[in-house]
C-alpha cells in the first residue's frame, strides 16, 4: 500500500495527472471519500432502488446505513 501511494503522489504531483487519472494505479480496496448531493426526491428514488432487496448487497448495505444516518441527520428520507 506504501508503494502504491507513492506511485499514485508521484503521477499526481510529479507528472501533473488528475486525480481520477492517477487511480488506475491503486488496489481496488482502497478507501475513498465521496460527496454527493440531490434533491429530496433523488434521495428517495435512490434509496428505494439500492436498498431493495433486488439491489447488489454491496451497494444495499451501504445505501441502508446511509439512509440511518440521513434519518438520524433529520433529512427525511423515507423509513
Amino acid at each position: 500500500m506504501s508503494n502504491a501511494e507513492s506511485d499514485y503522489m508521484f503521477l499526481i504531483n510529479d507528472q501533473k495527472l488528475k486525480p481520477e487519472e492517477a487511480r488506475s494505479i491503486l488496489p481496488n480496496d482502497c478507501a475513498t471519500e465521496i460527496m454527493v448531493t440531490g434533491f429530496e426526491s433523488d434521495w428517495k428514488h435512490f434509496f428505494e432502488l439500492r436498498c431493495s432487496p433486488a439491489a447488489h448487497p454491496d451497494i444495499r448495505v451501504l445505501a441502508n446505513e446511509l439512509k440511518i444516518k440521513m434519518n438520524e441527520a433529520n433529512y427525511k428520507v423515507g423509513e
